[in-house]
């Protein structure tokens, strides 16, 4: 990271560590002819917050899909992605979408529902937060002229200040552009942004 060089790592099992070792394999459903039902690939959202990695992978398929299990890299400043480790999983209501983010006291995964997971760094645990699902207030932010507006698989991109403020852009429409506050848990509107398919979002 510090250099830029491109080196390789190949992990082993004695580098997958606290039953990380679960992410040899997908999560997967099979029919009676022992076919994955549902593909042979896994879901996932990453985040980095200073010399960590940070992973959120789904631990059901199908009806019971859901990003759930979590993890995060450990190494030195030399060579960072020594180990996975695998962390207590993600917690607050189901999550079918959502991106993680670094804010100042940690990781946060947020998503469409107006409920956001905080992981704190320091305590090594979850808390949940925000106006919640099926918010009043919450819905008051999204662009209820649009269908679905509220399905909480609705996908998006998530932008930090490194500090305490958040910016997420919702694909489903240009109107739902919404800014996060790790202050108060609270979200805002930033008004529409440009029209057109999204591909990246920076904060400078």
């Amino acid at each position: 990271m510090t250099t830029l060089a491109i080196s390789t790592n190949t992990l082993t099992d004695s580098d997958l560590l606290g039953g990380a070792v679960e992410l040899k394999e997908n999560t997967s459903a099979y029919d009676d002819l022992g076919v994955s039902i549902y593909g042979d690939f896994s879901v996932y959202r990453t985040g980095f917050d200073g010399g960590t990695g940070f992973m959120g992978r789904n631990d059901g398929v199908g009806a019971f899909f859901r990003i759930k299990s979590f993890y995060r890299t450990e190494g030195t400043l030399g060579s960072q992605f020594q180990t996975f480790r695998k962390l207590q999983d993600i917690q607050g209501p189901t999550k079918e979408e959502g991106e993680f983010t670094d804010l100042s006291s940690g990781m946060y995964l947020i998503n469409n529902s107006g409920s956001v997971s905080a992981w704190d760094n320091s305590a090594e645990t979850w808390s949940t937060g925000g106006p919640g699902v099926n918010s009043v207030l919450y819905r008051g932010l999204q662009d209820t002229s649009v269908a679905n507006f509220d399905n909480s698989a609705n996908t998006l991109l998530l932008e930090s200040d490194g500090d305490r403020r958040a910016y997420v852009s919702f694909d489903y429409s240009s109107s739902a552009f919404l800014k996060f506050s790790e202050i108060d848990l609270t979200f805002s509107t930033l008004g529409d942004r440009p029209e057109g398919n999204q591909l990246m979002m920076g904060v400078y």
